[in-house]
């Protein structure tokens, strides 16, 4: 896989980590806000044959729900996430972690 897919799919499961977090009162914001973020990057550095829908589909299948809310810290750090957001992944990983449950 090349280095252009690696940050789509960080970028998606991103998307996928907020969409996991039902707790958060601002997460229809934030998935706006990712969601642009992803439009102004595919925008920019096309792939061959994207389609939102369905690469959001094929992360959706292959990632665990870790590794999504892994990648949204990752865009966190660059869309500059509050605090509590911040603290609200990390809570949502150790939950996961802990439950010993990876859903997918």
């Amino acid at each position: 896989m090349n280095t252009l897919e690696e940050k789509y799919r960080t970028l998606f499961g991103a998307y996928l980590g907020m969409m996991l977090l039902d707790e958060y009162p601002y997460k229809a914001y934030k998935l706006k806000e990712i969601k642009d973020y992803i439009n102004d990057f595919t925008n920019t550095y096309q792939l061959y044959n994207y389609d939102f829908n369905e690469y959001l589909n094929k992360v959706d299948k292959q990632e665990s729900d870790i590794v999504k809310l892994q990648d949204l810290q990752r865009v966190g750090l660059i869309l500059e996430f509050d605090t509590e957001l911040k603290y609200i992944i990390k809570q949502k990983i150790r939950d996961i972690k802990k439950g010993g449950q990876d859903e997918r």
